[in-house]
């Protein structure tokens, strides 16, 4: 707008909105990003919240067959073994992943 008060041409109007563009688009990203970046605790929703979680198998785990459920929190999830283990039911195992519908277990040491 400025530049349309020194000059009717469009070619120069055109060429000093794309270069001061240019500049303040990188002039600004580092204050932008100090607001935008901000580090906070995650707090883990939804599926995410139960890894790390135990539960108890409640159909066998084969792992080959990709069949088995285990029950974490009163959820009843889909199963597969971290190592393509079997697993028996009544077996407390804790959940290392979630993939798709699925949660990937492995047996509690105890």
């Amino acid at each position: 707008m400025v530049t349309s008060l020194f000059t009717d041409n469009i070619i120069i109007q055109t060429a000093v909105f794309v270069i001061s563009s240019g500049i303040l688009i990188f002039a600004t990203k580092p204050f932008v990003q100090k607001f935008v970046n901000r580090k906070v605790n995650s707090i883990k929703t939804n599926v995410y919240s139960n890894i790390g979680k135990t539960g108890i198998v409640t159909q066998d785990i084969d792992s080959l067959k990709a069949i088995g459920q285990v029950k974490v929190n009163g959820e009843v999830w889909s199963a597969v073994g971290l190592h393509d283990e079997n697993i028996l039911a009544g077996t407390e195992v804790e959940i290392k992943e979630i993939k798709g519908v699925k949660a990937i277990v492995t047996p509690v040491k105890t």
